[in-house]
């Protein structure tokens, strides 16, 4: 890539900041562009400062695998993540089975 920027490391000062502006672009990514990165992991990922070091810009790299969400694919994988977060492992199983066209008992 010729994107310029730096991974963190663990325990980086700027941390916080990146946590919080990546999970807003992540969502933003997902809410209102109706898009998913297929393949984010932290080296996908780098961070830019400019001026003041308390201004963090996310850069996402490697967009090779990337899907635009629409209608029931959209409805499932969105609640999918919500049952996931809020601890509901069988009503998101239910969600990630029903994108894969299979079915499966998860009453349990």
């Amino acid at each position: 890539s010729t994107e310029e920027g730096e991974s963190l490391e663990p325990c980086h000062p700027l941390g916080p900041s990146v946590v919080g502006r990546g999970a807003d672009t992540y969502l933003k990514m997902l809410l209102s562009d109706r898009f998913v990165h297929g393949d984010l992991h932290p080296g996908n990922i780098l961070c830019r400062t400019h001026g003041s070091a308390d201004t963090v810009e996310i850069v996402l790299l490697d967009f090779g695998l990337c899907e635009e969400l629409e209608g029931d694919t959209r409805h499932h994988f969105l609640s999918f993540l919500s049952h996931m977060a809020s601890g509901s492992g069988s009503k998101a199983a239910h969600h990630l089975l029903a994108m894969s066209n299979k079915s499966c008992d998860v009453s349990n």
